[in-house]
């Protein structure tokens, strides 16, 4: 019986993804309530308004192979369609936005000799791609967790919502990885120093601070939201779309105090040439704070440490286009070393959170090994635009 639902759910998805198109290319005035469940996701029309909705709450509506795959199809479909003037993404459970990727799986497909771990990111980084290259407006709505691959569909985007219940992060050097799915070309144009201390200790935003930080494009209350979607369902332009939120939005936000107190111990450590450099900035320091940054930085992946700081500096350079592709390369090679199989176990399967790092301080990798993390894998994006 299970085999033949899972057999009939994959034949409904694969049709409702193959009609798409068609159907949303046809009379406007079927689509004013129109609602479909896909793979992972839950599309719906109101209006001009489209709504993508992650669906997958059990697992914080991380992104598999197929809500990638999906997802894709929606926006390119959507955004064919003159009828369809804004789209919002946001996700179900109440919990999260988007967690990121599904870590565990691809992993497994490494270990197993599979090739799901490379079209995930190949056509991950594509999808991230495709969100900067919308014409019509695209928002996000980070109602909860947005971590990772959750940032990557969403960041590149032109509107970005934080609200009360929004937490940001890019945790990947605790796993032994580093911050992908652009996060070599969004970080490093952050603020200051803000780009790398995110990337590298992956610590967390809460609510107004992820305005503040500039990852937010507005902050609302969770109470504004269904206002939101009722009328961005009657916007017929793109300066609708700016009149609705900037009324909605919250104004004259007051800073936090992790931006008043901590912005230039941050851009003094942070700026430094070398990861070993911003471990002894924070030592100098002597304060609590810094204290704290610098054994939570102590936990993670050395590799993970220098790979990233590297990938930063040389990404703030970069297009978008040329970012995903470097980090293309160095997800790749990640996955023919230890700590990011090393870092799930310990982090995301086990748990016991005492990963066993290869190599183990900072003074064992050379710049030869740092180089080799972005050698051409072999493996190449093919963007929608």
């Amino acid at each position: 019986t299970t085999f033949f639902k899972k057999k009939l759910t994959d034949f409904c998805m694969h049709r409702v993804l193959q009609i798409l198109p068609t159907i949303i290319r046809s009379s406007h005035k079927a689509w004013t309530s129109y609602v479909s469940q896909t793979e992972g996701l839950l599309f719906q029309i109101n209006g001009s308004l489209a709504i993508i909705t992650l669906d997958r709450p059990k697992v914080l509506n991380s992104l598999s192979l197929e809500s990638i795959r999906s997802f894709t199809k929606l926006l390119i479909a959507c955004d064919d369609d003159p009828n369809i003037r804004v789209i919002l993404v946001k996700g179900n459970g109440g919990k999260a936005f988007c967690s990121g990727g599904d870590i565990v799986g691809i992993t497994n497909s490494a270990r197993k000799g599979g090739d799901i771990h490379l079209r995930f990111f190949q056509e991950e980084y594509c999808l991230n791609h495709l969100t900067s290259a919308l014409r019509t407006p695209y928002i996000s709505l980070y109602n909860g967790i947005a971590m990772g691959g959750g940032i990557g569909i969403s960041i590149h985007g032109k509107y970005r919502i934080a609200t009360e219940d929004s937490i940001f992060a890019m945790p990947e050097t605790a796993i032994g990885f580093h911050p992908d799915v652009g996060g070599s070309f969004f970080l490093p144009r952050l603020s200051g120093s803000l780009g790398m201390f995110l990337a590298l200790t992956g610590y967390r935003l809460v609510g107004p601070d992820i305005l503040h930080a500039g990852i937010a494009t507005h902050y609302m209350k969770m109470g504004n939201i269904s206002n939101l979607e009722l009328k961005l369902s009657h916007v017929q332009s793109s300066d609708e779309v700016d009149n609705v939120l900037n009324t909605l939005k919250v104004g004259n936000l007051t800073d936090s105090c992790f931006f008043k107190s901590q912005t230039q111990l941050i851009n003094y450590a942070f700026c430094a040439e070398t990861v070993e450099e911003i471990f002894e900035r924070l030592l100098y320091v002597k304060d609590d704070w810094s204290r704290k940054i610098f054994e939570r930085m102590f936990l993670m992946s050395p590799t993970s440490l220098k790979v990233t700081h590297k990938s930063l500096n040389l990404g703030a350079k970069l297009t978008l286009k040329q970012c995903l592709e470097m980090e293309s390369n160095i997800s790749y090679n990640f996955l023919q070393t230890n700590d990011f199989f090393e870092g799930v176990r310990a982090m995301l399967l086990d748990k016991d959170k005492k990963p066993n790092w290869r190599p183990s301080t900072l003074d064992l990798i050379s710049n030869e090994i740092v180089e080799s993390y972005f050698r051409n894998s072999g493996h190449f994006l093919t963007f929608h635009t």
